[in-house]
């Protein structure tokens, strides 16, 4: 059904890489429904995230500012969401939207201040940790087709489910403008060899090693998690053929998702945006994982955002974007003014091809906060990117690199010790402290509430450490 204000939807893929989607660029089969949702949208190829972390760049979407400025996933406030701090659910709401959100991240569930603003905020969490999936491995054995029954742990709802309770709550709310946020977790570690993607990108592998990697695969994932080093070149490959399958897996259930608003005849009539809280690293830099770091392969994301009478048909935009741009860019499509003051800026000049009057800065920040299970601190880390240089600065243990990106895109060089270093690292600072101080301090962050014990173990099983 059809309703004067556009519906809101924002698709949030965890640590979903760019680079790894086929409407990116990338060579496997791994979004055929991305694909064609991309070509009805505008696609932005330089998309970066406030930060590595889903702490702290979640919140930085939902509000529009940096890190420093909401206070939440860094300084010593790991989860908790400043209470006063607007989000986009707390000024749509108050427009007259309905505001509903599904999360599947334990970091960002309501206790932790994220359902503020909603009318409905569903956590979707297992009910017990150390969920078993069954799976089936089959391989040739003297000539002889063998299957193996083996079991892997999933410890996130997965996004045919989720995806599923859209579907029952659009049944029963489909009458009136709504906002929605979708947090999907398949793309976030640990990642199954989703069938039927997985056997098609390990094809090239030695099976009688496929067999043995999907075999001992919740051991290799312990063993990721305490030493990385020790992970075979083979295996990281292999780990990388799950990841994929993931994304695949993914594709078919936001297939789905869209089938479902098309059937409740919505689609047209729906401002819909697919993006990523962070990207993945896969040890191009010699680490795996999302960890408080600062290279491209950790920041960029995809933002792809359709909206039929906005812009029909596929455009692609390479201007440097930040996930802080969203909310300002949302309100500015549906035409509401706020005094929210945010860091971020509207897309819709963009768009629209008007003047922007200089590319946008990317900030992003991270750590300073204690780690959940081994209670270690994290090193305080800031970053400036502009089209030419990625400026990364450690104040934990005082430290700088300077890449040039121009010529060195992959970030392999760090030139922080050549003669002109100097200057070019001070002029990035002064921006860098000139950017995070225009929107003023916070002074009254959230202090760090207490985790029960199921929480936590549901994020050890994810990986947090």
């Amino acid at each position: 059904m059809q309703h004067n204000k556009p519906n809101v939807v924002v698709v949030l893929v965890d640590a979903l890489r760019p680079d790894h989607l086929s409407c990116y660029g990338y060579g496997r089969p791994t979004g055929s429904r991305l694909n064609e949702f991309a070509e009805q949208s505008v696609l932005f190829t330089s998309a970066f995230s406030a930060s590595s972390c889903t702490v702290s760049s979640i919140p930085s979407i939902i509000t529009g500012l940096y890190p420093s400025l909401h206070r939440t996933g860094v300084d010593g406030n790991l989860t908790t969401l400043s209470a006063d701090v607007p989000t986009i659910a707390e000024v749509l709401n108050r427009s007259g939207y309905c505001t509903v959100g599904f999360n599947t991240n334990p970091l960002v569930c309501g206790k932790h201040g994220y359902s503020r603003g909603y009318s409905c905020y569903y956590d979707l969490f297992p009910e017990k940790t150390n969920i078993k999936i069954p799976a089936t491995i089959e391989y040739s054995w003297q000539g002889v087709t063998k299957r193996e029954n083996v079991e892997f742990t999933q410890p996130y709802v997965c996004s045919g489910d989720l995806t599923k309770q859209v579907g029952a709550w659009l049944d029963a709310n489909e009458r009136q403008p709504f906002f929605m946020w979708l947090h999907y977790m398949d793309t976030h570690a640990p990642y199954l060899p989703r069938q039927p993607h997985f056997s098609r990108f390990s094809a090239d592998k030695p099976k009688a090693e496929v067999v043995r990697f999907v075999r001992q695969l919740n051991s290799i994932y312990d063993v990721l998690h305490r030493d990385q080093d020790r992970i075979s070149p083979l295996d990281r490959q292999l780990i990388m053929d799950c990841y994929d399958s993931e994304i695949a897996y993914f594709d078919s259930m936001f297939g789905r998702l869209l089938d479902c608003f098309q059937k409740h005849g919505l689609l047209e009539n729906t401002l819909l945006i697919v993006t990523a809280d962070h990207g993945e690293e896969f040890w191009e830099h010699q680490r795996w994982g999302h960890y408080v770091r600062m290279f491209d392969i950790n920041l960029r994301v995809p933002l792809i955002l359709r909206y039929p009478q906005l812009h029909s048909s596929n455009k692609i935009l390479s201007q440097q974007v930040r996930n802080i741009d969203i909310f300002p860019t949302i309100l500015e499509i549906l035409n509401l003014n706020s005094d929210c003051r945010m860091s971020g800026v509207s897309l819709l000049p963009c768009i629209r091809d008007e003047y922007m009057a200089a590319p946008l800065p990317v900030v992003a920040e991270g750590g300073g906060v204690i780690q959940l299970l081994t209670k270690t601190n994290t090193d305080r880390m800031y970053a400036l990117r502009t089209p030419e240089w990625k400026y990364i600065k450690n104040t934990t243990h005082p430290q700088s690199q300077l890449y040039d990106l121009q010529n060195d895109p992959q970030e392999t060089s760090d030139l922080s010790a050549e003669p002109f270093a100097d200057a070019t690292m001070k002029a990035l600072d002064r921006r860098l402290t000139d950017l995070l101080s225009s929107g003023g301090e916070r002074k009254n962050s959230m202090p760090q509430q207490e985790m029960d014990s199921k929480i936590i173990a549901q994020l050890a099983q994810l990986g947090y450490a």
